[in-house]
Formats: C-alpha cells, structure tokens, sequence
C-alpha cells in the first residue's frame, strides 16, 4: 500500500506559496443530491476527510483532525458526480472508511490547472491519488531546490 503525507520538503511548500494566483476554496459535502452546489466550470479540487465519528467523537473530541485524501482537476460537477458515486480507485477505499468527506473546489484557468495539482499534489501527498499529476517545469524546478521568481 503506497501511503503518503505532507511533505516534509520546505521547498515543496515554498513552490506552494509562491503560485502566481489567489486561489478561493468552497466546500460541499461530498453527498448525493449536493451537484448542484458545484459549478458548472473547470478547476482544482480536493476531497478532504475527518475521522470517522465514533473515533471522533471518542478520542478526538476537542480536536479538529482533516486530512487531504484526493487532489484533482477537470469539470468540477463530473468530478464531483464521479467521487460521489465512487468511481475512482483509491477513493473508493476513503468512502468505506471516511464518513465525512467535504468536496473543496476553486475555479483556476486552463493553464494554471496542472501547476497548481502538482503542487498541490506534491505538498500534501494525498494517499488516493493513484496516478501522479503532470509535473510542469515550474514545480520541478522548485522541488529540486532552485528558487522561483513570481
């Protein structure tokens, strides 16, 4: 089983904050009858989780635990309709064990979509990603420690 994490890479982090672009994120919860609250329009997206209630509500009580399970880009309705359904490898197994899955989404041009999933991607090692992201020339110059100019 191939798990991931956060990045304990500063550089990863620091190509995070220097994407040229304010980013807005919403949530919806990741439920049946809750497409419409998505847009019709292309973006990045993550799936992010809490544990499961009874865990939650016996060990974790008066904290706040979220992890980041899945990061992807397309047309955010079909993504979110697919997840919804559980068509994807990898987040099919965090539906079985997630019962809180929040669907956070941001609109972002067509040409900032793959820097920002890879880097995305990259920062926060979200564990369902069965595929890596396109990696664009911005984000593996920053991971291998050059610095990036904005």
């Amino acid at each position: 089983m191939d798990v991931r994490n956060w990045s304990f890479d500063k550089a990863q982090w620091d190509a995070l904050a220097s994407f040229d672009l304010e980013v807005q994120w919403k949530a919806v919860p990741l439920e049946e009858g809750r497409k419409k609250n998505v847009p019709r329009a292309t973006g990045i997206y993550m799936l992010i989780a809490e544990p499961p209630k009874k865990a939650a509500a016996k060990l974790f009580e008066n904290v706040t635990l979220r992890t980041v399970v899945y990061v992807g880009q397309g047309f955010l309705q079909d993504r979110f309709a697919q997840h919804v359904k559980g068509e994807r490898p990898g987040v099919i197994e965090a539906k079985q064990v997630f019962d809180r899955i929040r669907f956070y989404y941001t609109l972002v041009p067509q040409d900032k979509l793959n820097e920002l999933e890879t880097l995305l991607y990259e920062a926060l090692g979200p564990p369902s990603n069965k595929i890596r992201p396109p990696e664009p020339i911005k984000a593996r110059v920053a991971r291998e420690g050059i610095p990036i100019r904005s």
